[in-house]
């Protein structure tokens, strides 16, 4: 895309609290912006100090994450559900589609797009 591209390397908080434990986690602004989506419960005081040095430094909004190839920091406090793609694979690899009981339901959070190739291709499955 060449030098000049904006990426973000979008991924969950649940992730971010562990970012410290990444080979090499502080060159991964030099190749994009990171973009952390906020979970039910999630603080940002549950970060390693490094890590929480690191995040607050480079905070930006969607402008600057734009007007840059990578180097930002954004967290996005939207996602209400409180549900992982750990979760979400772990229910794939289980053959069962979930139920109302409190189980995840792969077929209510992919797209059913996603959800033909995974099953078609026989993904996470154990």
């Amino acid at each position: 895309l060449g030098a000049e591209a904006s990426l973000v390397f979008l991924f969950g908080a649940d992730q971010l609290v562990h970012l410290d434990t990444w080979h090499r986690w502080h060159q991964l602004w030099d190749y994009a912006h990171l973009a952390a989506v906020s979970r039910p419960g999630f603080e940002l005081d549950q970060l390693p100090p490094e890590v929480a040095r690191e995040w607050s430094r480079r905070v930006g909004d969607a402008t600057s994450l734009r007007s840059a190839p990578a180097g930002r920091t954004f967290l996005l406090e939207t996602l209400h559900l409180d549900v992982s793609a750990t979760d979400i694979r772990a229910a794939l690899a289980g053959g069962t589609p979930g139920d109302d009981a409190g189980r995840v339901l792969p077929g209510r959070l992919v797209p059913p797009a996603v959800l033909d190739y995974i099953e078609t291709n026989h993904l996470y499955r154990s």
